[in-house]
């Protein structure tokens, strides 16, 4: 008489290898959340990096800023950075755009706090107007970005990929350093 011969894997094999797979996947799936969430930082940083470059050659063009000031829309496209016919029409033959495809919004990466929005202001030599924020960056000049992020850790970790520094605050993200001590007058 012979063996029966054996067709498959005993219950207990079937759970070893189920049991492997499964600290398998528990060692990986965090792993991978944090490569996903390291590429959005990068690419939020980049946003910005590529906003402020439209921005400098948006005054390079012109030869002025825009006189926006506080919260932008890319819908109406108040900084001129998309539309020529957002630009005033006397410098209109000096855009040479589209010097951004979006604005830093919500809508270009999930780390910004705002879906359609963000704030936009310029500083200038003795100005103010009474808040005592009219030379943040201490560039007279200057220009800021001011930017909202999700979290405090969001804005923290895209500072230190665009900054190369973290500074304290709130979740936002107060990116300076455009066109500094040039005093380029707003159109």
């Amino acid at each position: 008489m012979s063996k029966p011969s054996k067709k498959g894997f005993t219950l207990v094999e079937l759970m070893v290898v189920v049991s492997i797979i499964g600290v398998l996947l528990a060692a990986l799936v965090p792993q991978v959340g944090n490569a996903v969430y390291k590429a959005k930082v990068s690419a939020t940083a980049l946003t910005l990096k590529n906003f402020k470059m439209g921005i400098d050659m948006l005054i390079n063009d012109l030869g002025y800023k825009p006189t926006h000031y506080g919260e932008a829309s890319p819908t109406t496209d108040q900084l001129a950075l998309m539309k020529r016919t957002s630009c005033p029409a006397y410098l209109k033959s000096f855009w040479a755009g589209p010097y951004v495809q979006n604005y830093p919004t919500q809508k270009v990466s999930s780390l910004f706090a705002y879906p359609d929005s963000f704030w936009y202001y310029y500083s200038w030599p003795g100005g103010g107007e009474g808040y005592i924020w009219y030379d943040w960056c201490g560039t007279d000049a200057g220009i800021l970005l001011h930017t909202g992020f999700i979290s405090d850790q969001a804005r923290r970790d895209v500072e230190a990929a665009l900054l190369g520094k973290i500074n304290p605050g709130s979740s936002w993200l107060v990116y300076c350093g455009f066109h500094d001590g040039k005093q380029v007058a707003p159109w």
